[in-house]
């Protein structure tokens, strides 16, 4: 019989290797006498290699409709299998659910810059986490890294096709868009739009993220001013003089 040809009735390893799934990390490498004990008692065995290099015993057909993606490398449910990568899963849980944070929740400090803006994450990332943890291991991930949508796609999506790992400086380099805004017919930086108005730093950005006019912005300051209100937890004494012009 040929080699690749499937024996007593078996399918061939490249049959298997097709019916994988594309986010799968294993490989059917052979097929094992006997069958895999308890709990799938008779089920045939077969042997896979991880893309981590370690090879284990599975069922094919757990592996070829997607129960089993992994040695036990990836999470998976919640459950921790290999302590080698625990560490890097906990990490990338922070990484996602911060990102599904400031796209979703009104309430995370940073919804302003991303869910305000219409930035989402995909439907994929959103309904399944494990897609993503298993993206980001392929994809290269490594502590220290962060996840960029902006070099690759519109800045506007998360997703498989518009994400990658950059370096927090590459991050900040994609970032780095000087943001105009017009005040009393000029055009000029947020910084010299504070400068002008004479008020507070995070007062004029907050307002700016929020798209109040800077008109607005010089007439609630002026407010804040007379009456001594709280600004961003600060008492803003009322003998402040603001430079106002």
């Amino acid at each position: 019989m040929k080699s690749g040809q499937p024996k007593n009735n078996r399918t061939s390893i490249e049959d298997i290797n097709k019916k994988i799934p594309k986010d799968s990390f294993l490989t059917a490498i052979k097929h094992l006498p006997g069958t895999i004990p308890m709990p799938v008692v008779g089920r045939a065995a077969t042997l896979f290699i991880c893309k981590c290099g370690k090879e284990v015993v599975w069922y094919a057909g757990y592996v070829t409709d997607g129960r089993k993606k992994s040695c036990g490398c990836l999470v998976s449910g919640g459950h921790r299998r290999n302590a080698k990568y625990n560490y890097l899963s906990n990490k990338l849980r922070r990484v996602y659910y911060s990102m599904i944070g400031r796209c979703y929740i009104k309430t995370d400090r940073a919804y302003h810059w991303y869910g305000e803006r219409g930035v989402r994450v995909c439907i994929e990332w959103k309904d399944n986490p494990q897609s993503f943890f298993d993206w980001a291991v392929i994809s290269g991930y490594k502590e220290g890294l962060q996840i960029d949508k902006d070099k690759l796609g519109d800045g506007l999506l998360y997703s498989p096709e518009t994400c990658c790992w950059i370096t927090g400086k590459e991050n900040a380099a994609y970032k780095k868009v000087v943001k105009l805004v017009v005040f009393n017919g000029v055009q000029m930086t947020i910084p010299d739009m504070i400068k002008k108005i004479g008020c507070g730093k995070d007062f004029g950005r907050t307002r700016v993220e929020k798209q109040v006019p800077p008109e607005q912005i010089k007439i609630e300051w002026e407010q804040f001013v007379k009456t001594g209100l709280r600004s961003n937890g600060f008492i803003i004494k009322r003998n402040y003089k603001a430079e106002l012009s």
